[in-house]
């Protein structure tokens, strides 16, 4: 069985809210095997940048990176949101937040990157609200696991739902949250349940120190990885040198 992986880059430099994914080399083939379900559909080998959408841009501002991404020449748009949890033993999610874009706003946006002519990967970031909790959220511990599960599987499972609807292309069901990865049926069912409302492909997001303990890894079409590898160590920022590396 071939082994995929997805590497999504989240440099320290940001340009117009988008965060540049590496332009190439996204898939490893010579790193550690991880077993990764095959999907009907050959794999894309995505290439693009990634945009954080927020309930509190501008309605100029994801046009506007749209029309840099191409510029740059991408050929995908990874559009990335959060969501909040009060705390990081909170058990039920999520909870209201401005920084939270509506349903129709990244269906817009999903839409908008179609029109363009870009593939889309939604990246939903699960994220603490309390700014008073030292954690992230990699450090999440629930009080009540099985509930946390339930209440994760519906949020996703909205999400897929409009990922479908919206006609996006690939959804990561998770994103770096390290400390309920050992939780292997739980993240299988998770996916088995995406996998019926969505026909996209699936992955999941692992953060660079602990992606190859994914162990529900076969239940993916790839597995991602999110590395923080910095595009420019200037001061100065030019596009050129952004597209170059």
């Amino acid at each position: 069985m071939q082994t995929r992986f997805l590497l999504a880059l989240a440099p320290v430099l940001i340009l117009l809210l988008v965060t540049p994914l590496a332009p190439r080399g996204l898939l490893n083939s010579r790193a550690a095997p991880v077993p990764i379900q095959s999907h009907t559909t050959p794999w894309p080998d995505p290439e693009g940048i990634t945009i954080l959408l927020m309930g509190e841009d501008p309605p100029s501002r994801f046009p506007g990176n749209l029309q840099v991404a191409a510029e740059m020449g991408a050929t995908w748009i990874q559009i990335a949101f959060p969501s909040y949890q009060r705390r990081f033993d909170t058990s039920s999610f999520p909870v209201s937040d401005r920084r939270t874009p509506s349903s129709e706003m990244v269906s817009s946006a999903i839409q908008s990157a179609r029109s363009l002519g870009f593939k889309v990967a939604i990246h939903p970031l699960l994220l603490i609200q309390d700014p008073t909790d030292p954690h992230w959220r990699g450090q999440l511990d629930p009080e009540n696991l099985a509930r946390w599960f339930r209440y994760y599987r519906q949020w996703m499972g909205n999400i897929a739902q409009l990922s479908e609807r919206a006609g996006a292309d690939l959804l990561f069901i998770g994103s770096e949250l390290s400390s309920l990865q050992i939780h292997t049926m739980q993240w299988q069912h998770t996916a088995d349940e995406v996998r019926e409302i969505f026909s996209g492909w699936i992955s999941y997001s692992a953060n660079w120190d602990d992606w190859q303990q994914i162990s529900f890894a076969r239940h993916l079409d790839a597995l991602g990885i999110n590395g923080y590898i910095p595009l420019s160590d200037g001061s100065e920022i030019h596009r050129e040198s952004l597209v170059a590396h």
